[in-house]
């Protein structure tokens, strides 16, 4: 899929779903700003109207940087894609480490070709 860099993966429609039902109903995405830095997915910050925010990070094979490598790596010692992501996230909530809320994982072919999680924007 060919989509302008700074072009969200997701329409808004389909993030006000997502949001509505895995954050709670009430929030309507006003604005989605790419976030510059990740070298293996690609990560927007989703603001809604009334102040929320959250964070979209998705796992696109045409936007990693590295994937010649991902691609040539081991799946279960690679540590590319949601499902280390979901773990790793687990993990530390097991142990009383404060992290941000992830709220859904969807997992490439699901409905997408790529993985994605929505988590709560802990910033500022």
């Amino acid at each position: 899929m060919n989509r302008n860099e700074n072009e969200c993966h997701l329409a808004a429609a389909e993030l006000n779903e997502f949001i509505s039902r895995h954050a709670g109903r009430g929030y309507k995405v006003e604005r989605v700003n790419r976030l510059r830095g990740g070298a293996q997915k690609a990560v927007y910050k989703i603001e809604c109207f009334g102040g929320a925010a959250f964070i979209l990070y998705v796992w696109d094979l045409a936007v990693n940087y590295f994937r010649e490598e991902t691609l040539e790596a081991d799946p279960l010692t690679r540590s590319y894609a949601s499902g280390r992501f979901k773990a790793n996230a687990e993990f530390l909530q097991r142990h009383g480490i404060g992290t941000p809320a992830v709220f859904h994982v969807e997992y490439a072919g699901e409905r997408y070709p790529f993985d994605f999680a929505l988590a709560e924007y802990a910033g500022e």
